[in-house]
């Protein structure tokens, strides 16, 4: 949290406190302010002597995932005060999840297949969700900017021409990565992944030979 004070009444300033309370708990919102319970941040901190303008900071070490509201009292030497608005805080340290169905994970396929049932998931809000190949090295994205809690491959298919440039008869990797709106990302190094088995794309074929004199049966 960083703040700059400033007092023009000549008692200099004083000290701030910071305090914190849990956003939508109890009815703390936006229009509901009152009903927020506030707790102290490690206490008041003293303003340098003799200040009339003070910028500062501190971090919050103790704060647990989830959303918080902060707000900043400020008092000078004659006992006024001021406080600032208070700011709406997301912490989220928790990273997505990537779960792929096992039929999925090593297969053989004629041409290029639909992935359906890949789940992505997050405890708050994903972000992006997106695939690479051992062929390209970029990442390309199945969906951006989602805000949802979990999102489900349905109609899903690597890019064609990356499916072309497969030899046939080879196995080739296909890995996935997911992002949340706090910036945690799950798969960067390539944990979750399957495996495309590329078939040949000619049919089989079938050869009868019957040995035989006549008269036989």
């Amino acid at each position: 949290v960083i703040w700059t004070v400033t007092d023009t009444g000549g008692s200099h300033l004083k000290q701030v406190e910071i305090r914190r309370a849990p956003y939508n708990i109890d009815g703390c919102s936006e229009t509901g302010q009152t009903k927020c319970v506030w707790q102290g941040i490690g206490g008041p901190i003293p303003a340098p002597a003799n200040s009339d303008k003070w910028t500062d900071g501190r971090i919050d070490n103790t704060l647990t995932n989830g959303d918080w509201w902060y707000d900043l009292t400020v008092w000078d030497n004659s006992g006024n005060t001021a406080k600032a608005s208070p700011i709406k805080v997301e912490k989220d340290t928790v990273f997505p999840t990537i779960v792929i169905p096992q039929p999925l994970k090593e297969n053989w396929y004629n041409s290029n297949p639909l992935l359906p049932g890949i789940v992505f998931s997050d405890d708050r809000a994903l972000s992006d969700i997106s695939y690479q190949t051992g062929v390209l090295a970029d990442w390309l994205t199945i969906v951006s900017a989602l805000g949802k809690k979990e999102y489900t491959t349905t109609n899903f298919a690597i890019q064609g021409s990356l499916w072309d440039s497969f030899i046939d008869g080879s196995s080739n990797t296909v890995y996935f990565k997911a992002s949340d709106k706090a910036g945690n990302i799950t798969g960067k190094n390539k944990e979750f992944s399957l495996v495309l088995k590329k078939g040949i794309s000619s049919f089989p074929t079938t050869a009868i030979q019957i040995d035989g004199k006549k008269g036989d049966n």
